[in-house]
């Protein structure tokens, strides 16, 4: 039978379309290591479906958070010995050397200690500075002058009458306008013992105040 060019075209073409869906059903698919492929047949055609992998990463384990400003409960802390009275403070930090306007244990600071040019710019500077006045308690509890009073607490420290007060300074005396100061006088039966810091300095206001509540009320110790 003599068969029509157009039919063996028609016939060409289809085999040659078949022959191509074939090899592309022969394909490899190329997954990668954090992919899933599945494979689903429905009636004559297969469905391929990519699951992508979610990877989690592991949490690091969290850095030691530093300790707040104020919080010195964990701190080491040693003693030091003068003529009346026996002070702890904390044992990474220096203490003065007597000389002739110091006596010990007057003056702690974490940093290196340099003697001021004038006296009375000595309790200015430091962390914390402690020094006996030849004043009565009572007159002590008068206040100090024209500052603002930000705080007072009375209590008792070693059996002997105490208060604690914080002031800011209005810039009429030595301590300049606005810096703060936080001071504890203990009576001492004609005289004082002041333990005070300011806000003056290369310190931490915050974290002094903190320390100077333990040194009092845990860490001094009166002879007489």
């Amino acid at each position: 039978m003599r068969r029509s060019p157009l039919l063996i075209a028609t016939v060409l073409t289809l085999a040659l379309g078949l022959a191509a869906c074939e090899g592309e059903a022969d394909l490899d698919v190329d997954a990668s290591p954090e992919a899933t492929v599945t494979e689903a047949t429905t009636g004559t055609e297969t469905v391929t479906a990519t699951e992508t992998e979610t990877v989690t990463a592991e949490p690091t384990d969290p850095q030691a958070t530093p300790s707040p400003d104020g919080d010195v409960s964990e701190l080491a802390f040693t003693d030091c010995d003068a003529d009346r009275y026996t002070i702890g403070y904390p044992a990474d930090w220096n203490t003065n050397e007597p000389d002739d306007l110091t006596d010990a244990c007057r003056v702690f600071h974490p940093g290196e200690i340099e003697t001021p040019d004038q006296p009375q710019d000595r309790p200015l500077h430091w962390a914390a500075s402690v020094y006996i006045d030849a004043v009565e308690y009572e007159r002590a509890t008068e206040g100090d002058g024209p500052n603002e009073e930000l705080s007072s607490e009375e209590l008792t420290v070693d059996g002997r009458r105490a208060h604690v007060r914080e002031y800011r300074s209005t810039g009429d005396a030595l301590v300049p306008e606005g810096e703060r100061s936080y001071r504890y006088v203990v009576d001492l039966d004609g005289e004082i013992l002041v333990i005070v810091t300011y806000s003056i300095g290369d310190t931490d206001y915050e974290r002094d105040k903190a320390v100077l509540d333990r040194m009092v009320t845990e860490e001094l110790s009166i002879r007489r």
